[in-house]
């Protein structure tokens, strides 16, 4: 039990150290991915004010509407994920992509979001996972919300 209790500790730990380590490379906290997860679930239930509010009012109910209309509409009918998001920094800027479900190829649905420095949301548009891939696989900084391997099967027992 004391073992099991060590390996947890020593998992949390080096947890912690990754993500102030990814932090401290000017990549997104926790509470930035949480928003950009929430943001993609209140749009695929067409609640437009609440994907504003989940990402601070940055980007409004109204250009979060104009893009799923325009560029996605099918997320409505998506049972939108919440766990997989993935955030990168090129060229100076900052971005963090969402799939609507696990991205099994590059050809799955995400939202790519723009952010300052200050992790605030500026922009937003629909992408190709593909897109998402040859970003953050061209980049130095990379942070994964979960850890995420897309061609394993994990079984516990």
């Amino acid at each position: 039990m004391k073992r099991i209790l060590c390996v947890a500790l020593a998992a949390l730990m080096l947890a912690m150290c990754a993500s102030s380590w990814a932090e401290g490379r000017g990549l997104p906290p926790d509470e930035t991915f949480e928003a950009a997860r929430e943001c993609l679930y209140q749009l695929s239930r067409k609640q437009f004010d609440l994907a504003s509010q989940a990402l601070g009012g940055g980007i409004s109910a109204k250009e979060l509407r104009s893009v799923v209309d325009s560029s996605c509409k099918w997320l409505y009918n998506t049972n939108a994920q919440r766990d997989i998001a993935v955030a990168w920094q090129s060229a100076g800027v900052i971005c963090l992509a969402v799939p609507f479900e696990q991205p099994n190829d590059s050809f799955a649905d995400a939202l790519m979001f723009t952010l300052t420095t200050g992790f605030r949301f500026t922009e937003v548009r629909y992408c190709l996972w593909a897109e998402v891939m040859d970003g953050y696989g061209a980049s130095s900084g990379v942070r994964w919300h979960l850890p995420y391997l897309p061609d394993y099967t994990i079984f516990v027992d």
